[in-house]
Parts: structure tokens; C-alpha cells; sequence
């Protein structure tokens, strides 16, 4: 327990800096994060790659025409409310070639194509293609309040454009997770950009998004103190889940060195890698641990996220003994193990072509360990069954979790949130789990120390035993024989006792051989 307590000790101190900076962070959006947005478009404007420029915008009048119906459904801003979700307010334009700019989706020939949307997170699974979307904004609000885009999911490449402040064109900011950290108008895990919208004024937003993997636009537009709320408490929570996992992490790879059993090894494997993935996911990672490092940023969830299922798999093969109860199901999870690993690696050279395959691997071990777990549990291996409640609630959140990227469901607070609490009841279960295993395998132990004294104490009885026993009723018949003078007969019968005597004491070295303690080995 005092290592517990030392360990999360550290961990405060390791986390306090860091929840700090978040602090400033978010608490400076709506101050030094405008003026930071304004540094951006100017080091862009000067840069080499121009990715802040300005553009004409043709569909600005079209759509500010009064008695006209606007071609979206504009967005009303009032005091009544904080917070906004985009989705039933925006038009979507598909770019299957991902060449059109602004000036191209802004003419009147392609803006002509532009779709309503009809979900709040419309998705698109894992497509080649870029995705447009405009929505147009007023604000009816009696005061200028600083409003924000909140972009929740993750993607490659993420352009938002403004009106430019002198009414020509469009201001472009140019981020996503292939690009280093400081490219983003917030300095936070999500992508979040200003929105400047003045009482009585309306704007026209476009959005470009373009990425790899899947590909979910789910958009809100909040006001800054509420999601400076909003963000607090979600890194409240977040903490909390790195805090406890990071710390039954470290607690079990003490007991790894402790007892040197592979199953601690491979729990400590599977939810240091699982961190990993949902730190990649939230957006904490790039922002904290590789900023610069845009192409792998980009790749980590997916990479962190599979090679965790391919350790949970292998803790799975060890602590339900699978080789020994189930040696069919084990060549079949231990072939899914081989094969993740060679996918891993494709991956950084087919990483769109091999997503699909991610997943059936995936859905794959997450069946065989189920399924190992019911039948090793229904043949009495009680800590089976810590491994089925834990990998039942963590399995339902990974299904909803590869739903959302396959645009079968939509993402929202509940199916964000499943996974984490499932990550959760997982580690404090399989922990249990690996306690009840130690106490099965000691149990086991005693039971084949008590069976093996049993089988020495009946090789005693049908061996030594009967051999003295031999030797005994050899040693009376040489006497009477020898008292009836007949030497010659005696002297066999003595022999014989010789040579039972010398074999019951070979059997009984071998015996006590047998029961010597291993540490005089």
C-alpha cells in the first residue's frame, strides 16, 4: 500500500505541470488565442508553402441576398444558448480527385453541388476522398461573445477558412494531425478554431477535411467560457483514466519482477500501449509528447490502439492457459498474434489499404478470446471468469468504438465514453484476475505436492517396503536353515538378503532424491 501511495505521489507530480499548462491554455482562448490566430495567418502569408492565403469568395453575395432562400439551413446564434452542433446546419461537397481550392467550391458551377446534410456526425468510414462543408452563421446575440468551431474527431488534414477581415476572399488556416502541433488556432487536444462573430453579423464558414482513416464530421460551435468548462472537466476525466492506468501499470510490472510471470508482463504490454492509443486519440500525445513528429501523430491511434488488442491477445494465451486447456483455439490465437505483427508493419507503408484489415483482425481476436474464456471457464478454471466480465464490458466499447470509424453508428458523448470506462472495469478486474491466479496456481501447487507425497508414500509401501519385508523372511529362513546345519542353503538365502537389502536402499536414495527442496538443487 505505501507503494501505491509513493507511486501516485509521483504521478501527481508528474501530471500537476502539465494540467496547469492546460489550464493556461484554455483559460487564454479567448484572449492570446485570437492574437495567436492573427501570427499564424501572417507566418503563413510569408511562408514559402502560402498555406494561409486569401481568396475571393463568389457565393458571399449569393447567399446575403435578402428575400432569397439561402442555400443552408443559417445557423442562428442567441443568448439563450452555448452551444451549437453543426451538422443539420451544413452542405457537403465530396472531392473525389482532392483538387478543388476555395475559388473552385466557391463558384457557382461546383457550389451548385454542394449536399444538405442529414446527420449531426455524418460519416464517411475509411474514403480517398477530401470533404468540403460550408454552413452559414448569424448572430442575434445582444453581445460579441467569442464563439469557437470544435472539430471532435481526428483527421489527417483539417483547412478552415473565415471571411477575410477586409471582405475579399477567405483567410485559410491549415492543420490536422500530419502537421505539427503549433499549426493549430488553439492549442489543445481537438481542433478548435476561432470564430469572430459580431452582434447583428453573419458569416459564411468553409471547412475542407482530407485523412487517411476514417473520416467523421462531427462539428459544434460553442461559446469560449463554455468550452473552457467543458474542457476542464473533460481533462479532469482524462486524468483520472491516464492516472489509474498509468498506476495499476507501474503496480503490476512490479509484480512482474516480483514473481516473473509473463501474464503481468503482458497486462503491463497491453494497458501501456492502450494509454498510448487513447492519450493519441484525445489529442494529449501530439500536443505533449511528440508535437513535431505530424506523419506518426497522425498514425499512433491506429498503431497503439492494434498493437495493445495483439499484447491483450498474448495476456489472453497466458493467463487462461490456453496451450494446456484449449490447444486448438490456442494455434488459432497464437497464428492471429504472428499475423498483427506483420500488419503492423505494412501499415507505415499501405496504411489506408490495411485498415480494413485492422479491423477484421481485431473483431477476430476479440472473438477467439471470448470465446476461449467461456469454454475455459465452463471447464473450471475459475480466474476465467474475471477475464470474461472485464473483456465483455472493454470488448463492447472496441465494437462501438470500430462502428463509429465504419459509419455505423454515430459518435457521440456515449460512445466516446464507453470505451474509457470499459479500459477502466478492464485493468481493476484483470487485476483481480492475476490475484485469483496466484491463489489457483498456489492451490494447484499444494494439491500436486500432496499428490506427489501420496505416490511417494505408495512407491515406499510397494517397493522399499516389501523389498525389507523380502529381505526379512530371507534372513529367518537362512537362520533355521543354518541351525539345522544345512550351511550351504544358508549361505544362499543370506546372499539374497544382500541383494534385497542393497536394492530396497537404492529405491529409497531415489526417494529421497525425489523430495529434496529445490533451492539444493
Amino acid at each position: 500500500m505505501n507503494k501505491v501511495r509513493f507511486t501516485f505521489l509521483i504521478l501527481i507530480t508528474l501530471f500537476l505541470p502539465q494540467l496547469t499548462e492546460f489550464a493556461h491554455d484554455v483559460n487564454g482562448v479567448g484572449q492570446a488565442g485570437q492574437t495567436k490566430k492573427h501570427n499564424i495567418l501572417i507566418d503563413h502569408l510569408t511562408s514559402e508553402d502560402n498555406s494561409t492565403s486569401i481568396y475571393p469568395d463568389p457565393m458571399e453575395n449569393l447567399l446575403d441576398r435578402p428575400g432569397e432562400d439561402s442555400p443552408t439551413k443559417v445557423l442562428i446564434l442567441t443568448d439563450d444558448q452555448s452551444e451549437y452542433p453543426i451538422g443539420l446546419h451544413m452542405e457537403i461537397l465530396e472531392d473525389k480527385e482532392k483538387k478543388w481550392t476555395i475559388e473552385d467550391v466557391t463558384s457557382p458551377h461546383i457550389a451548385a453541388q454542394f449536399v444538405a446534410s442529414s446527420e449531426e456526425a455524418p460519416g464517411f468510414g475509411f474514403t480517398d476522398s477530401a470533404y468540403w462543408i460550408r454552413f452559414r452563421v448569424r448572430n442575434e446575440a445582444s453581445s460579441d461573445n467569442d464563439w469557437l468551431m470544435v472539430y471532435e474527431a481526428p483527421a489527417f488534414f483539417v483547412d478552415y477558412y473565415l471571411p477575410a477581415a477586409n471582405g475579399e476572399g477567405y483567410e485559410v488556416i491549415r492543420t490536422g494531425s500530419a502537421l505539427p502541433f503549433d499549426t493549430r488556432d488553439v492549442p489543445v487536444g481537438k481542433f478548435v478554431f476561432h470564430l469572430p462573430v459580431e452582434s447583428q453579423e453573419s458569416k459564411t464558414v468553409y471547412m475542407r477535411f482530407a485523412s487517411e482513416g476514417s473520416l467523421i464530421l462531427a462539428l459544434t460551435l460553442i461559446s469560449d467560457e463554455s468550452f473552457i468548462q467543458q474542457a476542464m472537466v473533460q481533462q479532469a476525466f482524462n486524468s483520472m483514466l491516464y492516472g489509474m492506468l498509468l498506476i495499476l501499470t507501474i503496480y503490476n510490472l512490479v509484480l512482474f519482477f516480483n514473481l516473473r510471470d509473463r501474464s503481468y508482463l503482458y497486462y503491463v504490454l497491453f494497458f501501456s500501449t492502450m494509454l498510448l492509443g487513447i492519450m493519441a486519440l484525445d489529442g494529449f500525445a501530439g500536443q505533449y509528447l511528440w508535437p513535431n513528429q505530424g506523419q506518426f501523430a497522425a498514425m499512433a491511434t491506429r498503431f497503439f490502439m492494434i498493437l495493445s488488442f495483439n499484447f491483450g491477445l498474448l495476456f489472453a494465451i497466458s493467463f487462461l492457459r490456453t496451450k494446456e486447456y484449449v490447444p486448438r483455439l490456442n494455434i488459432i490465437m497464437t497464428s492471429l498474434v504472428l499475423l498483427v505483427f506483420v500488419i503492423i508493419g505494412l501499415q507505415f507503408i499501405w496504411f489506408r489499404e490495411t485498415a480494413v484489415i485492422h479491423i477484421f483482425l481485431m473483431i477476430a481476436s476479440g472473438f477467439s478470446m471470448l470465446l476461449a474464456g467461456i469454454v475455459i471457464w465452463r471447464k473450471g478454471y475459475q480466474p476465467a471468469r474475471f477475464f470474461l466480465i472485464g473483456w465483455s464490458v472493454v470488448l463492447i466499447g472496441f465494437f462501438i468504438f470500430i462502428l463509429t470509424l465504419v459509419d455505423v453508428i454515430s459518435l457521440n458523448i456515449l460512445t466516446d465514453a464507453i470505451l474509457r470506462i470499459g479500459l477502466i472495469v478492464l485493468a481493476l478486474v484483470l487485476s483481480a484476475g492475476l490475484a485469483e491466479r496466484i491463489n489457483v496456481y498456489r492451490q494447484e501447487k499444494n494439491e500436486a505436492i500432496f499428490d506427489e507425497r501420496i505416490r511417494l508414500a505408495r512407491d515406499l509401501h510397494d517397493s522399499t517396503t516389501q523389498s525389507l519385508y523380502s529381505a526379512l523372511l530371507f534372513s529367518e529362513t537362512g537362520k533355521k536353515l543354518t541351525n539345522r546345519g544345512d550351511l550351504e542353503e544358508a549361505a544362499y538365502y543370506q546372499s539374497r538378503v544382500s541383494e534385497v537389502v542393497h536394492e530396497a536402499l537404492k529405491e529409497m536414495r531415489l526417494l529421497v532424491f525425489e523430495l529434496r527442496p529445490l533451492k539444493l538443487e
